[in-house]
C-alpha cells in the first residue's frame, strides 16, 4: 500500500509540472498567436543545470 502512494504523489507531482509547461505555452500562444520555442530550451537548461550541481 505504501508503494502505491508513493507512485501515486510522484504521478500526480509529474503531471502537475507538466500542466504547468502546457499552461505556459498557452499563455504565450494566445497572448501573441506565436509559438514560443524558447521555453522548451530553457527547459532544457534548468534541467540540465540542476543535473549537472546535483552530483
Amino acid at each position: 500500500m505504501t508503494l502505491f502512494l508513493e507512485l501515486v504523489i510522484n504521478g500526480l507531482s509529474v503531471g502537475a509540472v507538466y500542466a504547468l509547461i502546457a499552461l505556459g505555452f498557452v499563455i504565450i500562444f494566445k497572448a501573441t498567436e506565436v509559438v514560443n520555442f524558447a521555453q522548451g530550451s530553457l527547459l532544457f537548461l534548468g534541467g540540465f543545470t540542476i543535473s549537472e550541481f546535483s552530483d
